[in-house]
């Protein structure tokens, strides 16, 4: 059974499990809960046929377990059946999909196979009254093609501000069910849809109006399905850059995320106006920097206390917490939360964050949220890299962050976070919608 691992590598279905169960409980004919001679006529060849095959461990009994195991390696050493790969599969998770969909035909098909290979010894079973039911027969060629277009928000002065085309993806001949599957898998509940019929054109500039709705029905995604359909979707406002996103660097321009804290030196003005152009900020927006007095070390460590219990809950690499006005107050008391919002000015929203996603950064973007207020809750000399960096005109600003300290900037300043690369990051964030 060493290589049980193996075998398992495609998941099995409901039915096959089924089918593989029933099969045993049919062969074991004395109900003892192991297939032996017991069960079969004295000499009888389909004892010995199964023995060979099932009775790995050579002791003339065939366990549920070896049953099973041996039914699956055998359906894997099946020769694939071209019926059930109509289309070739354009990406690693369909070939997955459809692999795992044809090892579970050949399973079914193979206890098809052993029921009709033995009935003829069995007689009428003593302790099973039920028929045994036959393997499906293959799934109809797939032909749904259903492509979704995405458009994610982007901050920034106008014209910039507002839904920008991002990208499409293609779900391409596969079968109603699984085209769902894929379709929501791209779509988060915060997200607008709008279902396109064949022939429509896209919107030039979408809005969360004219026909958008929330997060589709299977009824609504299976409307859209015939071949030409599409989907577009709106990515949630909230779901983008509310305080940024840890993730891999992809802009060739913004090398200077990745690795040693770099000087502005590294980027030519050319550069420079190109990043902040491309990304619709404003080349003479501005930040402002409050000294480490701002949010005493009493404090910090409350909040960073507080983010460690929820962490121990909650082990994310990247943890976001949602804090009321309230229970700011409750953690750090009242006239702190109170001296901090003010300081701030207008306050929709109190965020918590505790970071330790290593080997990523938060590329260049501008938010959503007017205006924002970054507290750093730890110091940038106790963990490497996480550097939070600004782009304007002058070149690349990388503020002294030290603990309890702030940042305050608007939604026209391009800005990141270079590469994390040891420690954890914990944060205070106050948010003007």
């Amino acid at each position: 059974m060493a290589q049980l691992s193996h075998v398992d590598q495609f998941a099995t279905s409901a039915e096959s499990w089924s089918q593989m169960w029933r099969l045993y409980d049919i062969l074991d004919r004395n109900g003892d809960g192991v297939l032996s001679s017991d069960d079969w006529p004295a000499g009888s060849d389909k004892w010995q046929m199964l023995q060979s095959r099932f009775d790995i461990n050579g002791d003339n009994k065939i366990t549920r377990d070896e049953f099973v195991y041996r039914l699956k390696l055998m359906a894997y050493e099946q020769p694939i059946d071209a019926r059930l790969f109509p289309a070739m599969p354009t990406n690693h998770a369909q070939c997955l999909e459809e692999l795992t969909r044809s090892a579970n035909y050949q399973i079914q098909v193979l206890c098809k196979q052993l029921f009709e290979a033995v009935s003829d010894s069995l007689g009428p079973p003593a302790n099973v009254q039920k028929v045994y039911q036959k393997a499906t027969s293959p799934p109809p060629a797939a032909k749904v093609s259903v492509q979704l277009v995405t458009y994610q928000f982007r901050g920034g002065a106008p014209p910039h501000r507002g839904f920008h085309r991002q990208g499409q993806l293609q779900v391409h001949n596969f079968d109603p069910t699984t085209s769902v599957k894929y379709v929501k898998a791209q779509i988060s509940p915060q997200d607008r849809v709008l279902v396109c019929k064949p022939g429509e054109q896209l919107p030039p500039s979408p809005t969360e109006g004219a026909g958008f709705q929330d997060l589709p029905t299977e009824g609504i995604v299976k409307d859209c399905l015939p071949e030409g359909s599409f989907l577009v979707v709106l990515k949630s406002m909230q779901m983008g850059y509310d305080i940024g996103v840890f993730e891999q660097a992809v802009d060739p321009n913004t090398h200077f995320l990745v690795g040693d804290s770099p000087s502005a030196s590294m980027l030519t003005p050319s550069t420079v106006k190109q990043l902040i152009s491309s990304k619709g900020a404003d080349p003479d927006a501005a930040f402002r920097v409050l000294p480490s007095s701002f949010v005493p070390p009493q404090a910090r460590r409350v909040l960073v206390e507080h983010l460690e219990r929820e962490h121990a809950a909650k082990p994310e690499e990247d943890l976001k917490l949602t804090l009321s006005h309230a229970e700011l107050a409750a953690l750090i008391g009242t006239g702190l939360a109170d001296d901090v919002v003010h300081e701030f000015g207008k306050c929709d929203k109190i965020r918590l964050r505790r970071c330790e996603a290593h080997g990523k950064s938060i590329n260049l973007h501008t938010d959503f949220h007017r205006r924002t207020m970054q507290v750093p809750l730890n110091g940038d000399d106790e963990y490497d890299g996480g550097k939070l960096v600004y782009v304007n005109k002058y070149g690349l600003h990388w503020p002294r962050r030290a603990a309890g300290s702030a940042t305050v900037h608007d939604n026209t300043i391009l800005h990141g976070v270079s590469e994390l690369k040891a420690g954890v990051r914990y944060s205070l964030f106050l948010q003007e919608e």
